[in-house]
């Protein structure tokens, strides 16, 4: 007991659920027995565009590079080159999508892009 016990009870009551890809947050303020209240918030992903990722590649064809970064980011990679079986990369990188790209566009002289929803 004590004027702590309200504070530990309030704090072991919040609870983070996480539904795919999107969190929802429910706060229970427990320091009223009997006047229990709930505020549910809803929290947005962040855009995979922007998320952080580690991804390695050795000596990997271009498609199977594009479809890995597809997986490990969620997105969608359009403008893959007709010779893209031709050209390989091995790269270790941690980053954003939109970033890899870039660095991917810049190394192999191609113009790949990520598909927005617009």
């Amino acid at each position: 007991s004590g004027w702590w016990t309200p504070l530990r009870s309030a704090a072991a009551a919040v609870l983070l659920i996480a539904l795919g890809a999107t969190a929802t947050i429910i706060v229970r303020n427990n320091l009223a027995p009997d006047t229990p209240t709930a505020t549910e918030q809803t929290v947005l992903p962040a855009d995979p565009i922007h998320v952080s990722r580690v991804i390695d590649f050795d000596d990997t064809p271009l498609p199977d590079v594009v479809t890995r970064i597809e997986e490990v980011y969620g997105i969608e990679v359009t403008g893959l080159p007709s010779d893209a079986t031709e050209m390989t990369l091995t790269l270790h990188y941690e980053g954003p999508a939109d970033e890899l790209i870039e660095a991917i566009n810049e190394t192999l002289g191609t113009h790949l892009d990520i598909k927005t929803e617009n």
